[in-house]
């Protein structure tokens, strides 16, 4: 991710299957050329077989060189597939993003005591490969992988094309999204703003927040502070304060290391009133200058194609992988509830299990009939 929590595309690859070869295959190649040069990595995916192998085998993606972390999403989906229930589906989700570890272990034992088989599944993770509360920070808070897969959506077109048609459209995307972002990375500095506008607006939005927060002094010196935020509704419980100790960067609400790595809203209110800002406990990644070096170098194709070079290798086509049957290939993968989401299973065509059309109306019918 960039600055601005954006995907910012490090590498692609274009293989004939998702399987334990090509992803071993691109995993080594990212930790020879891309990881030797950076600091250490934090990889969220979910639990594919041919991820699994990768990290197995490889020992430069094994810990403190690569972090590596679930997506919560897959992990709740898995869950979801044997236990159809809203509310067990929000207390996963809640636990996964709990900040402290205490209300991790509150929301588990709620599934404990009314879902064993789902608590039983969770617990064969180890909790710092899913859940906010024992991330450590490797994962700023990104708990699913929607960012990557919002980028794979729009290739989805050009799938069943030719390799030159696919690394080609793949490059242009990639060409435009650069150009856009240098664009807008230029407007927001002219426009004065000292961080991206997406960080721009969440510390806004936690200073608004912190704008009447209850203060409780206990040690000026040491930064020591009791910090009670407005409730949004009228209600008769007391204020909830949170420790904050400025001078240890510290705040017992978790939301600051386990989150977004910003200052939460505690931390500003207490700086607020000590009269000084908090722009020193911004980290330097969300800096203007970090996001405009992301997009400061220039790339160009190498030159026209009657310029290449006419040596290369022709390899035919192998027909261990063609389809002996016409039509749309059948996927062996099984679906989960992310496949269905809220649509019954009346609503998606029977032969290519798509939510747009019924059977009868599908525009493929002639080759599976």
């Amino acid at each position: 991710m960039n600055a601005n929590r954006e995907i910012f595309l490090l590498a692609y690859s274009i293989v004939d299957s998702k399987n334990a070869a090509s992803w071993t295959w691109f995993m080594t190649l990212l930790a020879t050329h891309i990881f030797p040069n950076h600091e250490p990595r934090c990889i969220i995916s979910n639990r594919h077989a041919g991820i699994d192998a990768a990290f197995r085998d490889l020992s430069a993606l094994h810990p403190p060189r690569v972090q590596r972390r679930y997506c919560l999403r897959h992990i709740r989906s898995n869950v979801m597939t044997r236990n159809r229930n809203r509310r067990l589906r929000a207390l996963i989700w809640e636990a996964g993003t709990a900040t402290t570890r205490g209300e991790f272990g509150n929301k588990m034992e709620r599934i404990r005591a009314e879902w064993p088989a789902a608590y039983n599944y969770l617990a064969t993770f180890d909790a710092e490969k899913w859940a906010l509360s024992h991330d450590g920070g490797h994962r700023y808070g990104i708990m699913t992988t929607n960012s990557s897969e919002s980028f794979n959506n729009s290739l989805k077109g050009c799938r069943m094309l030719l390799v030159t048609a696919l690394a080609r459209l793949t490059f242009h995307k990639i060409r435009v999204m650069f150009a856009d972002r240098r664009t807008a990375g230029q407007r927001m500095r002219e426009a004065g703003l000292c961080w991206p506008k997406k960080v721009f607006d969440e510390l806004a939005q936690r200073e608004q927040q912190a704008s009447n927060a209850t203060i409780e002094r206990y040690n000026d010196s040491t930064g020591l502070y009791g910090v009670a935020l407005e409730r949004r509704h009228a209600t008769q419980r007391p204020l909830r304060f949170h420790k904050v100790c400025l001078n240890n960067s510290s705040c017992d609400c978790g939301k600051w290391n386990a989150n977004t790595s910003l200052p939460c809203a505690h931390i500003i209110a207490a700086r607020h009133f000590k009269k000084v800002t908090y722009d020193s406990f911004v980290p330097n990644v969300f800096s203007m200058e970090h996001y405009m070096a992301s997009y400061v170098a220039d790339f160009f194709p190498p030159c026209n194609e009657i310029q290449w070079r006419s040596e290369r290798i022709l390899l035919p086509p192998s027909s261990a992988r063609r389809n002996s049957r016409p039509g749309q290939r059948r996927t062996r993968r099984f679906q989960n509830e992310m496949d269905f989401g809220n649509t019954t299973a009346t609503q998606r065509c029977n032969y290519c299990r798509a939510r747009t059309h019924v059977s009868n109306q599908c525009p493929t019918l002639n080759y599976h009939s």
